[in-house]
């Protein structure tokens, strides 16, 4: 049986995943225990991307060293390897040759899973994981989905030197770059990494934002950059810097469209076993706003008051959630449309100091959709309702709904009313009661 010169090497590794700089030392640690003096002759490095030239692959593994050391045959691009290759490659790890050290670098390992299985299997360490980049830029004004990514990073510090490994600062006015460069370049507790997170990274001074992009040309390999930045520009040094490390390198963490956070809504009341209707999300975000950390905070207050039903309804946000947010005039608008007169009236005393000549152009123009709407309606073409009135499909989810809501000619009569109203604002009459009476005879609720 041959000898076994790898010097307590294992037969292969595999460094898997997109950080080019850890990848690139642990490359660099291998090659330094080959044979001083053989260094370029026991090295071999093969492409697998391209026309990957398998005979060469193979000779190069089975070949011996020269001197009395190992060979160091490194695999690039392993993630394109073809099926057939890697299905070989799995074979020759059931008998490798015991003078060679196999070392594959592969961005996804998802494409070659039983060689990784393989390689994991030939001891312990020899799957090195670069699936964390040096640094990630967190960028937006979603305050819980931001504070969600730089906990999803805190969870990856080992366990027991999360204190030692974790250093959280803001980027105040005396913030200086060496203090952060040393920081950065601190090397971390046992065997993970260290993190530091830098809060109001819009906020750099232009000193620590220079020193930043010079860092990042060659990052400590055992550390992470986290900067939270609510407003960077993509034209900026510092976020083209951060761009660059990887596809992944930038954490879009932009609100979430109004449309769309009924279903946030809803997948944090699950979360929580809890279930929440569509009316009590919208009712829940017209008082507290779109601040999803407010909406996920009052999420969990309903939930625990609302456990026994299993639901929280528009009744419960109504009873428990004290209104802190300015009424928007289309939530206005939808109750109007709606013909809940009640509720369009509650939302009108809450605006403050509202412009009624504005209300009333603002009505004028949703009604006139819901005529436009019926008359679709009518030839069998509803389907057609946002592209006839060059809006998104979600803002005009309700049209249809509202528009059944009127009798024949009713429509006609709430834009009489309207222009009766706009008149009688113009004229000097008192807003409240006109507009008020406006509201009523749209809704239906007028004596």
């Amino acid at each position: 049986m041959a000898q076994d010169v790898r010097g307590g090497l294992l037969p292969a590794y595999l460094i898997v995943g997109p950080n080019v700089f850890k990848a690139r030392e642990s490359i660099s640690w291998l090659k330094q225990h080959l044979e001083p003096g053989f260094e370029v002759a026991n090295f071999d490095e093969i492409p697998a991307s391209g026309a990957l030239d398998t005979q060469r692959l193979f000779d190069s593994l089975k070949a011996q060293p020269e001197g009395s050391g190992f060979r160091l045959v490194l695999v690039t691009d392993a993630s394109h390897l073809s099926g057939s290759v890697a299905k070989e490659l799995t074979l020759y790890l059931k008998r490798p040759n015991p003078k060679t050290v196999l070392c594959l670098v592969a961005e996804d390992a998802g494409k070659i899973q039983p060689l990784y299985k393989a390689v994991a299997e030939v001891g312990e360490g020899s799957v090195v994981d670069c699936t964390l980049l040096p640094a990630y830029l967190i960028a937006g004004s979603d305050e819980l989905k931001a504070k969600e990514a730089v906990s999803r990073l805190k969870r990856r510090l080992e366990p027991g030197f999360e204190a030692f490994n974790l250093d959280e600062r803001p980027a105040s006015s005396d913030l200086e770059p060496q203090e952060l460069l040393s920081s950065l370049n601190t090397m971390p507790f046992g065997s993970g990494f260290r993190l530091v997170v830098v809060t109001g990274a819009d906020r750099l001074s232009k000193p620590v934002s220079d020193a930043l992009v010079a860092y990042l040309k060659d990052p400590n390999p055992s550390c992470i950059l986290c900067l939270v930045a609510e407003k960077l520009a993509k034209t900026t040094k510092l976020y083209k810097a951060m761009a660059a490390l990887g596809a992944k390198s930038v954490i879009d963490c932009s609100p979430a469209k109004r449309w769309d956070l009924p279903k946030r809504l809803a997948r944090m009341a699950q979360a929580r076993g809890m279930r929440i209707d569509n009316a009590a999300a919208d009712e829940l975000i017209a008082r507290v706003g779109e601040s999803t950390t407010m909406l996920d905070r009052q999420i969990g207050t309903l939930s625990e008051l609302c456990r026994s039903a299993g639901v929280i309804t528009r009744a419960d946000v109504e009873r428990y959630v004290t209104r802190i947010a300015e009424v928007k005039p289309w939530v206005f608008l939808d109750a109007v449309c709606a013909r809940d007169a009640r509720r369009a009236l509650e939302l009108y005393n809450l605006m403050q100091k509202p412009s009624e000549i504005a209300l009333v152009t603002f009505l004028v123009e949703r009604l006139r959709e819901l005529v436009c709407t019926q008359s679709l309606a009518a030839r069998g073409q509803a389907g057609d309702v946002a592209s006839v009135l060059g809006k998104q499909g979600w803002q005009v989810k309700n049209h249809q709904r509202w528009a059944a809501g009127f009798k024949r000619g009713e429509l006609a009569d709430a834009l009489d009313a309207c222009a009766q109203c706009d008149r009688a604002l113009k004229t000097g009459s008192d807003e409240r009661t006109e507009f008020t009476r406006l509201i009523l005879r749209v809704c239906g609720s007028a004596s």
